[in-house]
Order: C-alpha cells, then structure tokens, then sequence
C-alpha cells in the first residue's frame, strides 16, 4: 500500500498510540489581543460582567482573540478545577510570546441571568477576569456585535440571546482611603484599580485686603530696596586705648599621668 508523506505520519503516530486530536490542529495558531493584556477596551470589544459562584467577574468579549483566557490569579480565587496541559505557545499581536500551560476544561459561569460553560486557558491578565474569544463566539453563530449600542446577540437552539454591554467611562476617578479599604475587605475579584501619585499644587493664598491699603498708603516705607543703605553722619564703632597689647593667651597643660 503506498502512502503520501502526510498519511505516512499518520500511520507512525498510529503505531506510536499518539493519534492526532483535533484539538491540537485547532490550538495550532492560539493569539491574544493587547486590549486583554493591557486591561484596555476599544471600539471592537465589549465589556460584560458576569457571575461565578456568587462572584462578579469582569468579562471581555473581544474577537481579536481566538480563544478563551482566564485570569491566573482569578482562577485560583474561585478554586476552578484546573487540568495540565502541554505547553502552548500564545502570540500576543505586538509580537510577543507567552506559554500557557494549565487550562480549565469545564469553566462555568453566568451572564445577565443566562449560563454557559466553556474551555479556557489561564494567562496573566491585567484588568480582566475573563476574555471571550472567537471559539466561543463561533458556537452561537450568527453573531451580531453593536459597538455603537454596546450589545451582542447570540444565535442559541432555542432562539436569540442579547447581552448588554456595561457603558464606557472615560478618564479616572478619585477614590477615597475609606473606599479603597472596603473594597479590599470584600476580596471582590471584580475590584481592580491602579495607584498614581498625584502631585496637588496649591495656589497661594489670597492677600488680606487691609495688608494691601496698607501696604498702598505707606508705599514710600515699604519699598523693596535698590541699592547699598546710604552712609551715616556717625559711624559706630569700639575705641581701644592707643597702642593697646592684645592679652595674652596661656597655654592650657592636661597632665597625663595622675599624681599619687
């Protein structure tokens, strides 16, 4: 029996028990886009929360990525069942490159009342808690994405789903130290802020209004000097008698050695 070069290494796969899956010719090109690295958004991505066990999470739907992400950090917060994989090779678009190495077969979690679950892969998010890529959005084809009204619709069996997408917010707001301190005790995986050391200039204080009539009316006394003080008619100074001797000064002698 004659066989090409691709099915010769199929049958040597075969006799070696290493069948090829269809997993690994689909995870063979596996990219993440910037927005979910950076914890940014834009004009093609939309952002959702969701639920998971009773936790909010921050979610991303994002179609520069092809596959679903998980948060690290996140993922051990929740006590997901996590499984070993082969090490796979995730190409950011700048062109970098990251290793993921653990996955979350069975990853459920809950959007505005509605359930889904799907395979994710854990990567070391900023800013997000989940990104939904291309593989998921492929199950509910067609897909129709309204970055102008920030929804999505989903095709399902038993007809259209449509989430709402949280609004933009542009710009930074303050938070106070009290604030902070409750977010912190709630352990929210929702929660995620950044610090920045703000340098608050104060304007000077305003002048009194009677220092300034003051200053005004006695202008001639108040005026920042120019030039040298002029000289005095008399001249102070310490008289010594005519060929004065400065006193002498005696040397000081320390005895080293104590008497008896």
């Amino acid at each position: 029996m004659l066989l090409n070069e691709e099915e010769a290494k199929e049958y040597d796969k075969a006799e070696q028990g290493e069948q090829p899956t269809e997993e690994e010719g689909n995870e063979s090109d596996v990219t993440v886009s910037l927005y979910a690295m950076k914890g940014s958004i834009s004009n093609k991505t939309l952002k959702i929360s969701g639920l998971v066990a009773d936790k909010e999470i921050l979610i991303l739907i994002d179609c520069g990525s092809t596959h679903c992400f998980i948060n690290e950090k996140v993922a051990m917060a929740l006590g997901c069942k996590l499984e070993g994989t082969t090490p796979m090779v995730i190409r950011v678009v700048d062109g970098s490159q990251i290793i993921s190495q653990m996955m979350c077969p069975g990853f459920s979690w809950e959007m505005q009342g509605h359930k889904f679950s799907h395979p994710v892969r854990l990567l070391k998010l900023r800013g997000y808690d989940l990104v939904l890529g291309c593989d998921w959005l492929s199950n509910y084809n067609p897909v129709e994405l309204d970055f102008h009204q920030l929804k999505v619709r989903l095709t399902q069996a038993t007809g259209e789903l449509i989430l709402r997408a949280l609004p933009l917010e542009p710009g930074a707001k303050m938070l106070s130290a009290l604030s902070m301190a409750k977010l912190i005790r709630r352990r929210s995986v929702f929660t995620e802020g950044e610090l920045f050391l703000n340098h608050k200039t104060l304007n000077k204080v305003e002048e009194n209004n009677k220092i300034l009539e003051l200053l005004l009316q006695f202008e001639d006394v108040f005026q920042e000097p120019n030039s040298l003080p002029p000289e005095r008619n008399i001249e102070h100074c310490i008289e010594l008698l005519p060929d004065a001797i400065p006193k002498k000064q005696h040397t000081l002698y320390i005895c080293l050695w104590p008497k008896d």
